[in-house]
């Protein structure tokens, strides 16, 4: 056992610095509910590999980066509740069961479970979030959701709780949309996941009123109002998740459509090196990040990563010396080190009079949520003329639809010649799954099986990015679309296609796939 403090060992490590670790003790001291660890990580002074190893060196313990592998005999001893509640995962190994925790200062857990056990068990060190992830994907594989096998025999009464399971179940298959379609005979219920929408069931479509307005109440909106388009939000809770659930509802010719967009709130923001960049595009994305001032969009249609991708950037450069100010539609991720704003439009903050009323607040940076409108637009501008690091986003397909785009807004391509420093263009697109993919000549396809769904598990993202050097900001400036066009295709800068190809020869995707995303 080390008696040195965990700041001090992350001190020596060079992991953190000094008015860092003085900035989380002074918020500790007047908020004690937080670990030293956790703190550090929150602010992003470091990360989590770095404070496990300084516990591990504290305790004598070693820090585990594997596969979480459950003992099944464990977990049905000890049951998954109580290795929820106590954060720990009993992993197999070859020298028998080791205990991965986080919490190593619970000397009542591990005396817990040597006294359960009654033998000697090992314990190790695991980072949090990965430990928490394990745990839920231990929990949502044996827990059971009661629905009736009749799916047509769900009563009135029973929709409330059919609604609830629903929702667990997209949280479960990591779905990010939930489409409720009424047709002629049946209410059709879809789910999206990894971009691709999947069947769920089907209900009898004389419960459509009672499934809305149950949607309804939950998120504030007027009862039996079905005539009108509506947007809402409400809560969900599970597991240790806090969903955040958008609401769209359309008047369809034969009844009320829903779509339930899920966030999860309890999420944290991405490390920009997580999002899956090819090293190349990275290099770029670092690049124009370095640069002091200007406007840096992301673009690319609904669902593509454009919020995410943001709100890594903004992970990546806060800091203790660095202003930041968001305005946002809503606020997904509350992040540390900087101000959000919610819009609000019956109070009359917009993303454009948000941005007015930063530049009187001292930002170095600057996060507009999406521009929209032309007055949005001139405001970035403008806070992009006067010194600041300005990010957003628009609902383009490539990057040079964005000149095209903010031109139509009313920006000179002058002024945006100057002013905009980088474009990212990105798509997600399936990755095949590695349990059950097979080669064919030269490059993987899908195949198919238990682990995955058709091939595919999960997704990673496809892009590319236009950094403004000398010779694209001359060829802006005259409005020259067409000759940046050409440079992309002389290899001048790492076009979309050629990242899908990349994907392609490392066995990542299939060329039907990067078919179904960029055609």
């Amino acid at each position: 056992m080390n008696n040195e403090r965990l700041g001090h060992i992350l001190l020596k490590q060079g992991s953190i610095a000094r008015e860092e670790l003085d900035f989380c003790l002074s918020v500790q001291k007047n908020n004690g509910r937080q670990r030293l660890g956790q703190l550090l990580c929150h602010y992003n002074f470091t990360d989590e590999l770095s404070v496990a190893k300084a516990v591990a060196c504290q305790v004598g313990w070693r820090v585990f980066e594997g596969e979480y592998v459950a003992d099944e005999a464990t977990v049905n001893l000890l049951g998954v509740d109580f290795l929820n509640q106590h954060q720990c995962f009993p992993l197999r190994t070859d020298q028998g069961v080791v205990f991965v925790v986080s919490r190593t200062h619970d000397t009542q857990t591990t005396d817990l479970i040597i006294k359960t056990l009654n033998h000697p068990s090992s314990f190790c060190v695991g980072l949090q979030k990965q430990l928490r992830k394990a745990l839920e994907g231990l929990t949502t594989h044996r827990k059971t959701i009661s629905m009736d096998e009749n799916q047509s025999s769900v009563g009135q009464d029973g929709l409330t709780q059919w609604l609830e399971n629903c929702l667990n179940q997209a949280v479960i298959q990591s779905a990010s949309d939930i489409h409720i379609e009424p047709s002629q005979k049946v209410i059709e219920i879809r789910f999206r996941i990894d971009g691709v929408l999947n069947h769920f069931e089907t209900l009898p479509l004389k419960h459509l009123p009672r499934l809305v307005n149950i949607n309804f109440h939950k998120s504030d909106v007027t009862i039996s109002d079905f005539g009108h388009f509506h947007d809402a939000r409400f809560l969900h809770q599970y597991l240790n998740h806090t969903m955040d659930i958008r609401v769209s509802h359309i008047p369809s010719v034969h009844g009320s459509a829903l779509v339930l967009r899920l966030l999860d709130k309890s999420r944290a923001a991405l490390e920009l090196s997580e999002l899956g960049y090819s090293p190349g595009i990275w290099a770029l994305i670092q690049e124009g990040l370095r640069k002091p001032d200007g406007m840096v969009l992301v673009v690319g249609p609904t669902g593509c990563g454009k919020t995410t991708t943001l709100y890594a950037i903004l992970n990546h450069l806060k800091s203790i010396d660095c202003k930041i100010l968001t305005v946002e539609d809503p606020v997904e991720i509350q992040l540390p080190l900087m101000t959000q704003v919610q819009i609000n439009e019956k109070r009359e903050i917009s993303f454009s009079s948000s941005v007015r009323a930063f530049l009187r607040h001292d930002p170095d940076i600057i996060l507009i949520g999406e521009i929209r409108d032309q007055s949005t637009a001139q405001e970035a501008l403008r806070a992009a003329m006067t010194g600041h690091q300005v990010f957003s986003t628009l609902h383009t397909n490539r990057s040079l639809d964005a000149i095209l785009r903010l031109h139509d807004l009313g920006l000179p391509y002058l002024h945006m010649a100057d002013h905009i420093s980088m474009i990212i263009a990105q798509r997600l697109i399936r990755k095949l799954c590695p349990v059950c993919k097979q080669k064919q000549q030269e490059v993987f396809i899908a195949q198919g099986c238990p682990l995955c769904r058709h091939g595919f598990k999960g997704q990673t993202v496809v892009a590319e990015v236009l950094l403004v050097d000398d010779a694209a900001s001359e060829l802006i400036a005259h409005g020259d679309v067409l000759g940046l066009k050409k440079r992309f295709k002389e290899g001048a800068y790492p076009g979309m296609a050629e990242d899908a190809r990349r994907l392609v020869n490392e066995g990542i995707t299939s060329v039907e796939e990067v078919q179904r995303i960029l055609g």
